[in-house]
């Protein structure tokens, strides 16, 4: 799973998935824990120095993430607002 954890609904998607029988690990773009000891996180930055702009920061990322996510090699990977984190 690809979202925020400082995200509400991050821990309620993660809690439902692992209801599910499911291997649920969290990619977060944010340095903030999960409110959730049962799901394993993954931080892909820490915090985004003041002067570059969040769209810089969080595309940077990407390949990072890419990376990870082939590693982790999940049948599924549900990105919660994908399309404007932080490139809005």
């Amino acid at each position: 799973m690809v979202s925020s954890t400082d995200a509400y609904w991050t821990p309620l998607y993660a809690r439902h998935f692992l209801g599910e029988g499911h291997e649920v690990r969290v990619f977060s773009m944010t340095p903030e824990p999960l409110r959730d000891e049962h799901v394993d996180v993954v931080h892909l930055c820490g915090d985004r120095p003041p002067r570059v702009p969040a769209a810089a920061w969080f595309l940077a990322q990407v390949p990072r993430l890419r990376r990870l996510l082939r590693a982790f090699s999940p049948d599924v990977v549900f990105a919660t607002y994908m399309s404007s984190n932080g490139t809005a």
